[in-house]
């Protein structure tokens, strides 16, 4: 399975991206952990899709990534180390397994339709 990065080829080259990458993680990753601690303190009243979007994806891919290049890993190492962080986190987990779900249920009533 491909981790889609490949498919970025053009973008992965290009040092503006990783400059760009670089400055927004590092004005941005304190703000970011304050945010994804307030809102795991109140996650019970917070929708699992939002959930997994803003804590399981961009929480974990910023502080992912911000780790990474804190120990000397090159922009795209840390950037593939960010990814795999985000595709391992339970609640963006839980979000895939949903599309996944809602996915096969749109595809089974399309067929029943068809039947009928």
């Amino acid at each position: 399975m491909s981790d889609g990065v490949g498919l970025m080829e053009g973008l992965m080259e290009d040092s503006r991206f990783w400059d760009a990458l670089d400055r927004l993680v590092n004005d941005s990753w304190r703000g970011v952990k304050e945010v994804v601690d307030v809102m795991e303190e109140h996650s019970e009243t917070i929708p699992v899709p939002l959930q997994g979007l803003l804590i399981g994806g961009m929480g974990t891919f910023i502080r992912s990534y911000a780790i990474a290049r804190s120990e000397a890993n090159p922009p795209p190492l840390a950037f593939r180390h960010a990814l795999e962080q985000v595709n391992a986190h339970p609640l963006a987990q839980t979000i895939i397994q949903q599309a996944a779900n809602e996915a096969v249920d749109a595809k089974v009533a399309g067929m029943k339709e068809g039947a009928e």
